[in-house]
């Protein structure tokens, strides 16, 4: 299962006189950090709602958005008259200086603090506040694996595109490899014979062969052939696993390039070195995908 760091989840729950609006949006991070906005009272619950959105995300900045408002009655609207007069002093006196027109005492009762609800965020309250919010943020974190879900099953499919796509190409050097040696046995006794038949001097076959051999020796990529394929193979195994981690599969796409590389630097062939390339290609945009899977 692939799950992509990229998401959004939101819910809404409004019980017992509490309206509760959560909203999820992750992107990718090495790491888990979070991001908390909540209203003003409940910052008490940030651990939480912490451990409560560990339980389905591993890493990955998360920011949420917790909204919790409650219906204000006659018994708990509060108005803060020591507020309401030190919005009036400094508006009055900016008003003056600004030469613009009084200030409608109305205009100020929805400035922060002015009104209030008398329990909202109270310690007393934040027990059975919490069991409404944890169920809003429980829902909104589940809409947010599902979305997580969905993209990561379109980027599993992408993602085993991609491999398939370089194993075409390495059976491709698997084939070219044997010839390479040969190629460079007839380039090399052509220009040697051009030139030693300029001064009349015959070349001993001995010497060819242990030059060849020595090319042969150096040019071998063999080993690195077999190593791609394995990690080729090992890719895929953990793109059909249950823990398909994003780290995991960053290290095997850091390997696979690690081999790719080598190849191209040993084999010495034109052929070689073009398959070399669009293998590259291919495994950078298997790396910037990675990068965003959980």
């Amino acid at each position: 299962m692939l799950l992509s760091m990229t998401g959004f989840g939101e819910s809404q729950k409004n019980q017992d006189g509490i309206r509760v609006h959560v909203e999820i949006k992750t992107v990718n991070n090495r790491f888990f950090k979070l991001s908390l906005h909540i209203s003003d009272g409940y910052s008490l619950l940030e651990s939480q709602i912490d451990s409560l959105l560990r339980q389905s995300i591993k890493r990955g900045t998360v920011q949420i958005n917790v909204n919790v408002a409650k219906e204000f009655s006659s018994d708990n609207i509060s108005f803060n008259a020591s507020a309401m007069d030190a919005y009036w002093t400094a508006l009055s006196a900016w008003a003056k200086k600004a030469g613009v027109n009084a200030i409608q005492p109305e205009a100020l009762l929805t400035l922060p603090g002015v009104i209030e609800n008398a329990n909202s965020g109270k310690e007393s309250n934040l027990d059975s506040d919490w069991i409404i919010i944890e169920s809003a943020i429980s829902e909104a974190a589940e809409n947010l694996s599902a979305m997580r879900l969905r993209e990561g099953e379109a980027m599993k499919r992408d993602l085993s595109a991609n491999i398939a796509e370089i194993r075409a190409y390495l059976e491709q050097i698997r084939a070219l490899a044997p010839n390479v040696p040969k190629n460079y046995a007839s380039k090399l006794t052509e220009r040697i014979n051009a030139i030693l038949s300029e001064q009349g001097v015959e070349l001993d076959s001995k010497d060819i062969v242990r030059e060849v051999a020595i090319f042969t020796d150096k040019c071998d990529i063999s080993e690195e052939i077999v190593r791609l394929s394995c990690h080729l193979d090992q890719f895929d195994a953990l793109l059909e696993s249950n823990n398909a981690e994003g780290r995991k599969l960053d290290f095997l796409t850091q390997e696979m390039n690690r081999e790719t590389n080598t190849i191209g630097s040993k084999a010495n062939d034109l052929e070689i070195a073009r398959r070399v390339i669009d293998i590259k290609a291919v495994i950078e945009k298997i790396r910037e995908m990675v990068q965003n899977v959980e």
